[in-house]
Order: C-alpha cells, then structure tokens, then sequence
C-alpha cells in the first residue's frame, strides 16, 4: 500500500477531504514508511498495518534480498506502535543458509516486539513456490521428493509438525532440519504460563489500568494455548 508514496498519500488526502468515516487495515514495507505518512493514514482512518519483517539477522535479509534492515524494521513497528495502531510483523524460519544464530536474531526481534501492547508476531517455515528462485535452489540441492509435481496432490507430512500447510513444500537446510528448529523456538519461550511473571503484576495492582493489563496478559496466554497457532 506504500510502496509509492504519492499514491498512499492521495488516498488518505481524498478520505479525509470527503470526511469519509472508515476504518481500514493495509499491509506495507517497513522501509516505506515514515511517522508523518503513518499519522495521515491513522488519520484517513487506518487502525492497523502488518510487515514482512521475514527476520532479525541482517546477513539473512541480504541473502533473500529483502532490500531492508532490522534497524528500519524497528523503526518502523515503534512508531506504529506508538501511533496507536494494531501492528502484525511477519517472520519467516528455515531459510537458504540460515544456522541457530540467524533464528535466534530473529527470536530476539520477536521478544522486542512483543514489549508492545498491540504488536503481534507470527512466523512460518520458508515455503517453495513454482518458478521462484527458492524452488530452483531446491532443486539444485536435491531437496524435493523424486515423485513430487505440481501438476498432482501430494502431502508433506513433516509440514504438521511445525503447522505450515502439507500440501506445499517447505525448504529445508539440509544441515538445520525443521524439526529442530521448532523444537529451538519452543525451548527459546515455553508456551507455559510464566508464574512468577503473573505474581509480579498481580503484586503491583494499583489502579483500573492494571487491571486491565492483567486480564490481558492471562488473555493472550489462554487464547495462544487454545488455538495452537504460530503467534511467538
């Protein structure tokens, strides 16, 4: 939605000069964006933005030719953030390359951006899709099944574990498998409720604020429990 500022800029321009009263929601690059062109949105009517953060490691973001750096990727999510604005950052795990270092930037990042109230992060596992660069790299490295086509069904089993979809493949590292680094992302923040973490904010109610804060932390442990999904 912001890749050309000028465009971006008319919208909200126009919505506002007709006092058009919506809501709306758009995805963007974190290196097109800036906290003038994030307040016209916000005040054109924007309420939230997501962001292919894809990862924390800058040797990684040079190596899928991201064409972004972390830096801007936390320039940007903190002044969405404080903007008000419902934020989602997008990651991506398993990609060409990648060794426990590059994830753990990225977990890191993660852990940063949940620091804020209204930032959720999501990840997936690297998928290959027809004709991209990923697949030819796949195929070079030997990494497909030898009875796989795209021209007929075909179930990855090994996607379930780490609850990408198993009709798609997933690149694999042949030296970092999957599985392994699920089992590092669950070791790095147990899905457990963190007891000592609840005490601590229970101990230091003081007004409807925190109330408030504390329903929201139980809110988030058993909503991230009841569903499963990749929200770290």
């Amino acid at each position: 939605m912001t890749m050309l500022r000028p465009h971006i800029e008319n919208i909200c321009e126009e919505i506002l000069a007709r006092d058009i009263k919506i809501k709306w929601y758009c995805r963007a690059r974190v290196n097109t964006v800036d906290k003038n062109l994030l307040k016209l949105m916000k005040q054109s009517g924007c309420i939230a933005i997501s962001y292919g953060v894809e990862s924390g490691s800058n040797r990684m973001l040079a190596a899928i030719n991201k064409g972004i750096t972390r830096v801007q990727s936390e320039e940007a999510i903190r002044i969405s953030s404080e903007l008000g604005l419902m934020v989602t950052a997008f990651f991506i795990l398993s990609l060409p390359g990648e060794n426990i270092s590059d994830i753990d930037a990225t977990l890191d990042l993660m852990k940063k951006f949940r620091k804020y109230h209204n930032v959720r992060c999501f990840y997936c596992f690297s998928i290959i899709y027809p004709g991209t660069d990923l697949e030819k790299m796949a195929i070079k490295e030997d990494l497909l099944p030898t009875d796989f086509s795209w021209h007929k069904p075909y179930t990855f089993v090994k996607n379930k574990i780490v609850g990408n979809d198993p009709t798609l493949p997933c690149y694999e590292n042949p030296y970092l498998k999957i599985e392994e680094i699920k089992a590092h992302v669950l070791k790095s923040d147990s899905p457990g409720l963190n007891f000592k973490k609840a005490v601590r904010k229970i101990s230091r109610i003081r007004h409807i604020a925190d109330i408030k804060d504390i329903a929201s932390f139980f809110a988030k442990y058993f909503l991230r429990n009841r569903t499963g999904k990749n929200d770290f």
